[in-house]
């Protein structure tokens, strides 16, 4: 894994606090996808509704690793973009849905529900992008920092065998002229 090659502890805790976000991310889309027959037959079989909750689950879980993770910028627009209005929505059919599931006419149409959780995934991609950018910058920077320590490092070096070099020859003229 890329976190295995370097000791930054910053970089290591937004590459893991992305990694959970992409997960979550993920499964909101999957969450997408298993409810639409749902809002389309107005009811929800028992797998169904299992599945969905599991969905809930795991996003709840990956969030929670991911603003463990995430400086406080990243985590404040991802509360901003969880207040609006389409998470609210979102969140509303969710409770409509755990409310009603055993009797199901939830009353919410199909296309609604696909339009407010696409809003609230792409809300998602702008707090990607703008944990990508870091994460992108902090790599450059360390990368920078290396091949900056890697010249320092061979010139030292270089300088340190000129002068090996320079204390031999002067070590072996010693010995030689006397003879």
């Amino acid at each position: 894994a890329i976190t295995e090659q370097t000791g930054n502890l910053t970089l290591i805790k937004r590459m893991t606090g992305y990694l959970a976000f992409l997960h979550a991310k993920e499964r909101t889309g999957q969450e997408r996808a298993l409810m639409v027959p749902v809002f389309t037959a107005d009811s929800i079989e028992p797998a169904q509704y299992r599945s969905f909750i599991s969905h809930m689950a795991a996003q709840q879980a990956y969030l929670s690793t991911f603003k463990g993770y995430v400086g406080d910028d990243i985590r404040t627009l991802y509360q901003q973009n969880s207040a609006n209005e389409a998470a609210q929505a979102v969140d509303a059919m969710r409770k409509t849905v755990i409310d009603k599931s055993n009797e199901g006419h939830f009353g919410i149409e199909p296309t609604k529900w696909f339009k407010a959780i696409t809003a609230k995934i792409n809300d998602m991609h702008a707090v990607e992008a703008m944990l990508t950018q870091q994460i992108k910058t902090a790599a450059s920077t360390l990368a920078q920092q290396a091949y900056q320590n890697m010249l320092f490092n061979s010139a030292l070096s270089l300088l340190l065998l000129l002068a090996m070099l320079g204390l031999a020859y002067w070590m072996a003229l010693s010995i030689i002229k006397p003879i």
